[in-house]
């Protein structure tokens, strides 16, 4: 199934979703979204649990408790063009990987903003890649990148959050010439790796991301 070149506006309910892709291949290009779920609970701007490529997108996602740009769930996917705001929510996700494989992201800008906590990409239990990406999170407590047992490769990006711009819980995280700013830590034996990397004031990383 193919969604081209359509503008995309959802607001309000319990569970709002702009595109809802359920188990099939999909491909989704030169798409914008908004979801304002003021009032709702939470707002997703494209739900996928298939095979999904998705190029050419803006995504806006807003208020209620929970905002997600994108959701990705035992997925596969390919991002690339693609700029994601998720913002004015207590919680919020620029992109959320749950159970994904073999997934690649490329030329992303992602933002969230202005709620209680945020987090730029989100991976729990994900393999992916991850090129020329910015990820940045200014919400109270906000992470560029935050990953749960999962094994991300990250190559040429920039990863800003208010608290780190690197989380990792369980799991590798492999990151090459990129700049991650304020901080990258890790619990419950998490593991950073750094190559040829900076904290963006002109200081090199070595090699677990310090």
């Amino acid at each position: 199934m193919n969604v081209n070149d359509v503008d995309f506006f959802a607001t309000g309910g319990t569970q709002t979703r702009a595109i809802h892709n359920e188990g099939t291949g999909i491909t989704i290009s030169h798409v914008n979204i908004t979801v304002d779920n003021s009032g709702g609970k939470t707002g997703i701007g494209i739900y996928n649990t298939g095979f999904a490529d998705m190029f050419d997108i803006d995504a806006e996602v807003s208020h209620g408790e929970n905002s997600f740009g994108v959701h990705n769930t035992s997925a596969e996917s390919i991002m690339s063009n693609v700029r994601i705001v998720a913002k004015f929510a207590t919680n919020n996700y620029g992109v959320y990987y749950g159970s994904c494989i073999n997934s690649q992201m490329n030329h992303a800008v992602i933002t969230c903003l202005s709620g209680s906590t945020g987090y730029g990409v989100y991976n729990s239990e994900t393999s992916i890649e991850m090129c020329n990406v910015i990820a940045v999170s200014t919400d109270t407590t906000g992470y560029g990148v935050y990953n749960v047992d999962s094994l991300p490769i990250i190559r040429g990006s920039r990863l800003r959050g208010t608290t780190d711009g690197l989380f990792t819980m369980g799991g590798t995280a492999t990151v090459s010439q990129s700049t991650i700013q304020n901080g990258a830590n890790v619990d419950d034996g998490g593991t950073n790796k750094c190559v040829a990397c900076d904290n963006g004031s002109g200081t090199p990383l070595n090699s677990i991301c310090q």
